[in-house]
């Protein structure tokens, strides 16, 4: 019973956030590896933040990325900070691939890391592909569509970044209690 009562916590927690920002994107799965302990990486200092494509097509590579990591940090249900440097003795990395190849999962991003990626592709969407890895390993991650945004700093933008923060780090893994995660 009390399980019960901590998922519909955790259910209502996740509508009232979603309500306080404009998030336009569409999720169109999630998944977590069972091992996986939310908050696990806090530990470790910041954590690597690789940032691939862009979806405004004014910004360059570098304004995109930082973009993304600003809106990005702390967004977590355990706070979490995020580094456009590699991490010294971290083994943990997050991606942000904006219309990757469809292709592409998230296990697969993880196993080849940031110097193999495939370049994005025109999507007549755009698409996002978001995954959060200790080394080799997929913790989560995440794949949605959403609006091309009109400016780095369009609100449902930065919101929809934020929803992808709070599905790679979850309050819990719904995996690990024996869920697919999806």
């Amino acid at each position: 019973m009390i399980e019960h009562y901590r998922q519909c916590f955790a259910a209502m927690t996740l509508l009232l956030l979603a309500s306080c920002t404009p998030n336009p994107i569409v999720l169109s799965y999630t998944d977590y590896d069972t091992g996986y302990a939310p908050g696990e990486q806090n530990g470790m200092g910041p954590v690597h933040l690789v940032v691939r494509g862009t979806p405004v097509p004014s910004l360059t590579p570098e304004q995109t990325a930082s973009t993304v990591r600003d809106a990005m940090q702390n967004e977590g249900f355990s706070p979490i900070e995020f580094t456009l440097d590699a991490t010294p003795g971290s083994p943990y990395a997050a991606y942000i691939l904006f219309n990757p190849p469809r292709s592409l999962d998230d296990a697969t991003v993880c196993a080849l890391g940031p110097d193999r990626l495939p370049v994005a592709e025109p999507q007549p969407q755009l698409t996002v592909l978001a995954v959060l890895c200790r080394g080799k390993l997929m913790l989560s991650g995440t794949w949605g569509r959403l609006p091309t945004p009109t400016s780095a700093t369009d609100p449902g933008f930065q919101g929809s970044i934020a929803a992808l923060v709070r599905a790679l780090v979850p309050g819990h893994n719904p995996s690990a209690d024996g869920g697919n995660g999806h």
